[in-house]
Parts: structure tokens; sequence; C-alpha cells
């Protein structure tokens, strides 16, 4: 929600609370069960992919890694400056 409500994108305004948590229990329903492809479930909780170059990167690198098992699990940390 945080998200949605700092994009700021009209067409995303009357999105409810309830309308996400039902998207999130139908996503997980559907990737906890999907077993045709490798999959990486990423946290991204506490990084910014889409302004942070950096924690881009290293998204980019960890999805396009050659060795991955049949279910994987990315949990960046935000890292401290300084």
């Amino acid at each position: 929600m945080f998200n949605i409500k700092k994009r700021s994108r009209s067409i995303e305004r009357n999105l409810s609370r309830n309308y996400i948590e039902e998207l999130s229990e139908a996503y997980n329903h559907f990737f906890f069960r999907y077993n045709s492809t490798p999959l990486l479930i990423v946290n991204s909780s506490e990084i910014d992919f889409v302004s942070n170059d950096n924690d881009f990167d290293e998204l980019f690198r960890e999805i396009f890694r050659d060795e991955r098992g049949p279910i994987e699990y990315f949990n960046p940390e935000r890292k401290l400056s300084g």
C-alpha cells in the first residue's frame, strides 16, 4: 500500500487494502504450487530496485545466476552506509 501511495498512479488510487491482500493470496497460491521452472522468491521489503541502482544490480545478478535450485529465497538486507 505504501508503494501504491508513493507512485500516486491514477489507475491505482481506488485499490483497496482488501483487494491487494486477496491478490497477494492468489499469487501465493499460484507460485507456491508452481513447478515448471525454478522459482526465486524475493523479499523486497528492504530494497528499492526501482530507484536504487545498487539494489537493482544485486537483484539482477541474483535472477540471472547460473546455478539455481527448484525454489530459492532472496532476502537482501539494507546495507548501512558509512
